[in-house]
């Protein structure tokens, strides 16, 4: 009898055991479940890192569960300690200085560095390692290890281990959930890896598409331009050369029949569209040297007033019946700067007044310094120009949503004074007076134009060309 309870008992151990060995494989087969489906779902991946960490480490019953991560340069393997569970009681490593871009192979784990990335699993007691691997381990009071690599398309990516504080041999099913949590663990960084490489490629594709829409924007804007252009240019070289041509042709079949009177009209005539051609050959040069930079500044001792009352008696033709008066506060200093370049602004915007105003119009020209400054204000009381072009107008090859079709003029002229102006050092301001009409206040320095404006001019008069454009008080 004694002998039947003895075996009984015996049987009822092993049948104990296989229970718990089969309840434990439960609970590390539904932890390493847990773990793909938590992968699978997302929900970022450090976070599901730590939970499927916690689940294999209670299912198992080991004191820690953690991963690092591997980077190689040249035969050194760098290995960063990255996420962790811990037990209840048991001391964390994470922040472990030297697990942060370990040397493996100059800390005793070279190894490792061998085994690893063959896809092979190192599991063992810390007492049964080698000697180096057992002297670092041992230090941490780790009693046994098991460590199973992770790979990602086909390269060794880091590890995932159980550790004991106890020494112990490792059973076959946890060997089994560590290598099959790795492999989750390596599908799951090779998903977010081909998710952010597709995510890079859809940016990229997006910028390049983006890009190809501003090319092609500034194709067809230049497109545009080059109809305007030669629209404009176009009409003003045809206009003086039509001239010209019937004038020269007057001349030929009538010469004998015309008085000295007449002649000299029809050469007068001739010469003034002559220099219409001259002068809209000059603006498009002149644009032209300007957007390549290659525009020369020569500063110079200059007479303001002298200087303001040449362009004045150059324009007077130009300006037909207006009425134009100066207006000087006196007494004006002479000035360092280039005199052909302000020339040029004056009288420039003089002709631009002369041209998009009626007759009747009053134009005045005031000139003042102050404060190391220039003040020269060009205002009439016309039309006006409307708020919404008043920034446009400082743009090549624009004329404005009031012009007549026979007024001549390209639109060159006021892109050309917004570069001039820049080229000085100073700036343009286009504005509404009181009475209507339109106001151009420009501003330079009296001590010259700053060093190397002549090499940056292009870019600052196109800057300046859209800069700032607000009413200001009315000069004194």
């Amino acid at each position: 009898m004694t002998s039947e309870h003895e075996e009984t008992r015996t049987d009822r151990r092993a049948l104990d055991a296989l229970g718990q060995h089969v309840n434990g494989r439960h609970e590390v087969l539904a932890a390493v479940a847990y773990a793909a489906e938590r992968f699978l779902r997302g929900g970022g991946f450090a976070r599901t890192v730590d939970d499927v960490l916690a689940a294999l480490g209670t299912a198992t019953g080991v004191d820690r569960s953690y991963v690092f991560t591997v980077e190689s340069e040249s035969s050194t393997w760098w290995s960063t300690h990255r996420y962790e569970w811990v037990a209840s009681g048991v001391e964390p490593q994470l922040d472990m200085e030297m697990f942060q871009g370990f040397d493996m192979v100059a800390g005793g784990f070279r190894r490792w560095t061998e085994l690893l990335p063959r896809g092979i699993t190192i599991s063992a007691p810390v007492v049964d390692l080698p000697s180096d691997e057992a002297t670092v381990l041992g230090d941490l009071d780790i009693g046994a290890i098991a460590v199973a690599p992770i790979q990602v398309r086909g390269r060794w990516w880091g590890w995932i281990a159980f550790e004991t504080l106890d020494s112990r041999h490792w059973t076959r099913m946890e060997i089994d959930a560590l290598e099959a949590a790795a492999a989750v663990i390596g599908a799951c960084v090779q998903q977010e890896e081909s998710n952010e490489l597709l995510r890079r490629n859809e940016e990229r594709a997006t910028e390049a598409f983006h890009r190809e829409r501003v090319a092609v924007e500034r194709l067809r804007a230049l497109d545009r331009l080059k109809d305007t252009f030669l629209t404009a240019v176009s009409h003003e070289l045809r206009t003086p050369l039509t001239a010209i041509s019937g004038f020269t042709e007057t001349l030929d079949a009538r010469l004998t029949e015309l008085s000295d009177e007449q002649i000299h009209d029809l050469l007068a005539r001739i010469r003034s569209n002559g220099q219409r051609l001259e002068s809209l050959l000059g603006e498009l040069l002149d644009l032209n040297r300007l957007r390549e930079r290659a525009f020369e500044v020569d500063p110079q001792l200059v007479d303001l007033e002298a200087l303001v009352q040449d362009v004045l008696e150059d324009a007077a033709v130009g300006l037909g019946p207006r009425r134009c008066t100066l207006r000087v506060a006196a007494p004006l200093a002479q000035v360092q700067t280039d005199p052909v370049l302000l020339r040029r602004v004056l009288g420039n915007l003089l002709e631009n007044a002369g041209r998009h105003t009626p007759p009747d119009t009053n134009v005045e020209v005031a000139v003042r310094t102050e404060d190391d400054i220039v003040l020269l204000v060009v205002s009439d009381d016309g039309p006006g120009i409307p708020a919404d072009w008043r920034r446009r107008v400082f743009e090549p090859f624009q004329h404005g949503p009031n012009v007549r079709p026979d007024q001549p003029g390209t639109g060159i002229g006021l892109s050309l004074v917004s570069r001039f102006v820049a080229l000085l050092g100073g700036r343009i301001e286009l504005s509404e007076p009181a009475n209507r009409g339109a106001r151009f206040t420009v501003r330079i320095p009296c001590s010259g134009p700053p060093v190397g404006a002549g090499t940056t001019g292009s870019e600052a008069g196109t800057e300046v060309g859209r800069g700032v454009y607000r009413p200001h008080a009315e000069p004194s």
